[in-house]
């Protein structure tokens, strides 16, 4: 059976912080692909670029990465009722498992029906600069038991806000994806 990543998320822009825990996720959950799922209207986001922006700047980012890709959802938000049925409905021969940043990880005893969704998905956890892995752990035992995975990269500081305050730094954005910031001047 194939083992896919799914990694729900805004990705306003996409940044080296981003691959790099997609990446060792694969290696360490031993996972075929990961498919970044930017959401329509992310949940507490107001202003965020258009899903086009987003969508052709994570392209951009992992052209030269065969096992990454970014698909498009009908449902406007990663929700557990719409989203975990139209993917099964896509990947009904795969194995999911659901890839998330620290920062949302805090969140998931608040999403509707989480349960049901860490039944069937295994989670992995990118751990941001800042957050504790034993606390989240202690957090999310009842949620999801011995099905959570814990990632740290080199890239744990990098953020997505500090991207569009101006803070672009040359190695935390694939150069296609700068180039197109800057030529669209999306961010700072």
């Amino acid at each position: 059976m194939k083992r896919i990543g799914i990694y729900p998320g805004t990705f306003d822009p996409i940044h080296a912080g981003h691959i790099a825990f997609a990446q060792e996720a694969m290696r360490t959950c031993k996972l075929d692909e990961v498919i970044f799922l930017p959401e329509h209207s992310p949940r507490y986001k107001t202003g965020v670029t258009d899903i086009t922006h987003r969508t052709a700047l994570i392209r951009l980012a992992t052209q030269d990465m065969s096992q990454l890709s970014v698909e498009i959802l009908s449902s406007l938000q990663f929700s557990v009722k719409d989203t975990l049925q139209e993917l099964r409905a896509l990947r009904s021969n795969a194995g999911l498992t659901l890839l998330v940043g620290s920062d949302v990880a805090q969140t998931l005893s608040s999403w509707q029906n989480v349960n049901t969704l860490l039944r069937d998905m295994s989670l992995v956890i990118g751990v941001r600069e800042g957050d504790g892995e034993k606390a989240l752990a202690r957090e999310l035992r009842n949620l999801a038991n011995d099905q959570i995975t814990f990632v740290t990269t080199r890239h744990a500081s990098v953020s997505s806000s500090a991207i569009r305050n101006g803070h672009i730094i040359s190695d935390t954005l694939h150069l296609d994806a700068r180039n197109y910031i800057q030529q669209r001047s999306l961010y700072g």
